[in-house]
């Protein structure tokens, strides 16, 4: 029987796995060659969307109709939560949101959107930014 040509390479295996190995091969008074061999083997066998880690999902898939009104449902909770608090204590909940994002990113540029009702309020408004009023 003619040898693969790949009979006798090195690999490097994580320490843990290898570990882990060598006690699966004590169990079964195995050499730990025989361990990763079967491994391989019974990973071969399955087919390829059964294969953990492959970025494949394994759960089925909630449809679209569903997952839309989860969130629709869950963003109206929401909703009714805040509107039932005092416009004080929503003033109140919001600046402590401000100064959490502050604390977690302290130099975060601050956008800032301005109106024009027409495009000479704008070049007036866009005068006097530049002659630093």
């Amino acid at each position: 029987m003619a040898k693969h040509p790949l009979s006798r390479i090195s690999m490097t295996i994580p320490a843990d796995v290898l570990w882990q190995a060598d006690q699966l091969a004590h169990l079964w008074n195995r050499s730990r060659s025989w361990v990763i061999s079967e491994a391989v083997r019974r990973l071969a066998a399955e087919p390829v969307t059964a294969m953990p880690g492959l970025g494949l999902v394994a759960e089925a898939a909630v449809p679209t109709s569903e997952a839309v009104a989860a969130v629709a449902e869950g963003r109206m909770a929401q909703i009714r939560a805040s509107l039932a608090l005092s416009p004080a204590d929503r003033l109140q909940r919001a600046e402590s949101l401000v100064s959490l994002s502050r604390a977690v990113h302290p130099r975060a540029r601050r956008n800032q959107v301005i109106g024009f009702d027409t495009l000479e309020d704008f070049a007036l408004w866009k005068k006097a930014r530049r002659a630093g009023a």
